[in-house]
């Protein structure tokens, strides 16, 4: 237990508060399924994650997180579930769990249950502010992959993520 001391505003006496200690350690798992998996370019992810997305009945996203040299860390396949046309979600969770892996970068995946992998301006949005969020951990974004019914949408082939 640690010991927090505080002023409430217009209060002359500080008050003091008790709150656990938490640690935290990680782990290194001998078996990893994704060993040996590298993600070079949006066609080879592609390939990785759509059978997680295809066919889903509603939007889900999930992120696949890289190592410098583009080889999978981790990788959770719905980390956020939707609706028929809408998903959302907040880079703190992303963020979280690539400062937890110790991720170089980060490779945003959902799907579009109509089948138009074309992205909407919120999709565009989304994409650049988890970029800057990102950024400001020294990490990247590789890509963002909009997963259609028979193909895909890479933001980073199209000129969409420009990491400086």
């Amino acid at each position: 237990m640690i010991n927090i001391f505080y002023l409430e505003l217009g209060q002359k006496n500080r008050k003091e508060m008790k709150m656990e200690k938490y640690r935290l350690t990680l782990v290194k798992e001998n078996e990893f399924p994704y060993n040996n998996e590298k993600i070079s370019c949006s066609d080879i992810a592609f390939q990785f994650v759509k059978k997680h997305f295809q066919d889903c009945p509603s939007e889900k996203t999930g992120v696949l997180y890289l190592d410098i040299r583009g080889n999978i860390i981790s990788f959770d396949d719905c980390l956020f579930k939707g609706t028929i046309n809408f998903t959302a979600f907040s880079p703190r969770e992303i963020l979280q769990t690539a400062l937890l892996c110790n991720a170089y970068a980060v490779l945003l995946v959902h799907n579009h249950p109509s089948g138009d992998p074309n992205p909407s301006k919120e999709d565009k949005d989304v994409t650049e502010n988890l970029r800057q969020a990102l950024r400001l951990f020294d990490m990247k974004l590789t890509d963002h992959l909009i997963i259609g019914e028979k193909d895909f949408f890479s933001f980073a082939d199209n000129g969409l993520i420009i990491n400086l």
